[in-house]
């Protein structure tokens, strides 16, 4: 059985130490005041308000979902519907990082061409 070097304790320590450090500047304070949001209700007039009306008239007393469980395949979903937003887009995301996937969706945001849009955290 090899034998540890006090070398390898010391590296393994201050690998220990720095992912701790690191770990503490990610933090997120949980105490912040939020800030209140209301459904938009006037979309009947939307392609999606539409399409949504008629879904709910064929389909009374029920609701719907469909998990997107592929990064890419929700990233997609949220394109398309940035893209089909008529009035607004209301976009509550808890952590939006700068990455690839950031700047799409970013970018998507900017380049609608909605009335309004409403980023909350």
């Amino acid at each position: 059985m090899p034998r540890l070097r006090i070398t390898d304790f010391y590296s393994a320590a201050q690998v220990l130490l720095l992912v701790i450090f690191l770990s503490a500047c990610s933090t997120v304070a949980f105490d912040e005041p939020k800030v209140a949001s209301t459904a938009i209700t006037d979309t009947g007039d939307t392609r999606f308000g539409k399409t949504l009306a008629k879904w709910t008239e064929e389909n009374p007393g029920q609701s719907s979902f469909y998990s997107l469980v592929d990064g890419m395949d929700a990233l997609g979903a949220r394109l398309r519907l940035i893209e089909g937003a008529e009035r607004s887009i209301d976009a509550q995301y808890f952590l939006m990082k700068d990455d690839d996937a950031g700047e799409v969706f970013a970018g998507g945001l900017l380049g609608a061409s909605i009335y309004e849009a409403r980023l909350m955290q």
